[in-house]
């Protein structure tokens, strides 16, 4: 039993995370903070202050599955302020401790609040002079551009390792394409393909490898041209664009030109959004749990983007709401905490693992049980090798069930096998 609880407290000290509240006020005052977390049962009694170091630790439970509360200064009660707040725990705890935060109006940097949040929108009497050379009444790429980000486009292509791609066009968009540029404005390369043939000849998984390389891609490299970044895509021709710039490197010329028409814009409505939005993100960012929810956002948050894009075009409050959270490194944050936890998810104890190989290919279709021992000694001292795992996403169950590990390292499954248990491998893993 002691063995067992040693064990449980070693696990709570290393799966733990930590917030920290920079410049802390509680405006209902402190000792009210800290009954709210005792009837939670997140802290078991009341804590009194002990100075360590230069400042105080009111409780440490983090071991019995509890949290551990420091603050840079006494909050008194009269001036309300604990100065920086730091809180490890659980990220079970953690959730509901940031839950207590807000329902007891504790205020600290980093909250935002609609009068603080900026909204960063130009518009121009030309597009971007650095890209484009003005004709007339037209504009057209400068030769040396046109030529850089066909070089650009092709580059892409050939990192998508598919030949065959049937490419119908290569066009840019964004506000580097518009009126609306500024000087943080990126330019987006599409190629344009025809989805349909694609999907009749690899299947339906085309569109998330494109979305996979192109994440990888855009990681990868940092390309600009003449000072502006450039993102990549691959797009689908039947696909609608909601851009009201669209020019094709393909004909050198416009496939849809942009009107010069200054927008109005609603600036209450964009900074009331975002800051709600902002307060939601801080709070299920605050404890990275479950990949599939921050993936479930992520859905969310470009579903309302695009409705706004369909409704009111380029400065709706919806694509300004979500121009703003990017700006602002929200979208970085939810990005980031998706990917701590499908790490997270992915690391399981090796008591564990043992357990989760039973029936390794049933979800799958395959032949249950290829890593259960037989009775004779040579199969059980076979060599194994390891194997690196293509898996996708959305199959990670089923390569935990089938006895894959996680590589944080590397980012990717393995699996140590013998050369029969090699063959009951997916080819689509390998």
């Amino acid at each position: 039993m002691k063995m067992l609880q040693t064990f449980n407290e070693q696990h709570n000290l290393q799966t733990a995370q930590q917030l920290t509240f920079k410049n802390t006020q509680f405006e209902n005052g402190f000792g009210q903070f800290l009954e709210a977390l005792m009837v939670e049962d997140i802290i078991q009694e009341e804590p009194t202050a002990q100075l360590r170091g230069s400042g105080y630790t009111w409780c440490n439970e983090i071991a019995q599955g509890g949290i551990q509360i420091t603050t840079s200064k006494h909050p008194y009660v009269k001036n309300k302020e604990a100065g920086t707040l730091t809180i490890v725990g659980q990220p079970d705890s953690l959730q509901i401790v940031m839950s207590i935060m807000e329902r007891h109006n504790v205020h600290y940097d980093g909250a935002p609040s609609p009068q603080d949040i900026e909204i960063k929108v130009e518009y121009h009497d030309e597009l971007n002079p650095k890209l484009w050379e003005k004709q007339g009444d037209m504009y057209e790429l400068y030769p040396d551009v046109l030529e850089a980000l066909e070089s650009a486009g092709e580059a892409f292509f050939e990192f998508l390792e598919m030949p065959d791609l049937p490419i119908e066009d290569v066009t840019i968009t964004g506000s580097s394409a518009n009126y609306n540029w500024t000087d943080s404005s990126d330019l987006d390369l599409h190629l344009v393909v025809d989805m349909k043939a694609i999907e009749k000849k690899y299947g339906e998984i085309a569109p998330l490898y494109f979305n996979a390389q192109k994440k990888v891609w855009n990681d990868l490299h940092d390309i600009n041209i003449k000072g502006v970044p450039v993102e990549f895509y691959v797009q689908d021709m039947d696909e609608k664009h909601h851009s009201t710039g669209i020019y094709s490197l393909k004909d050198n010329e416009w496939v849809l030109e942009p009107t010069h028409e200054e927008p109005d814009i609603d600036d209450n409505a964009v900074k009331a959004k975002a800051s709600e939005l902002m307060s939601q993100i801080d709070k299920i960012t605050s404890s990275c749990n479950k990949a599939d929810a921050f993936e479930k956002i992520m859905t969310k948050l470009r579903d309302f983007r695009q409705a706004g894009l369909e409704k009111a075009g380029e400065f709706s409050t919806e694509n300004l709401v979500f121009k703003v959270l990017r700006a602002n490194g929200y979208l970085d944050k939810i990005t980031d905490c998706r990917t701590k936890a499908f790490d997270r998810d992915l690391s399981v104890e090796e008591e564990e693992w043992d357990n989760l190989r039973d029936d390794p290919w049933e979800d799958i279709g395959y032949t249950k049980g290829p890593f259960k021992p037989k009775s004779n000694i040579a199969q059980q001292t076979e060599k194994r090798t390891r194997i690196n795992l293509n898996v996708p996403y959305s199959q990670r169950e089923s390569a935990r069930k089938a006895g894959a590990k996680w590589d944080a390292g590397i980012r990717k499954w393995y699996m140590l096998v013998t050369n029969q248990e090699l063959e009951k491998i997916p080819n689509a893993w390998r």
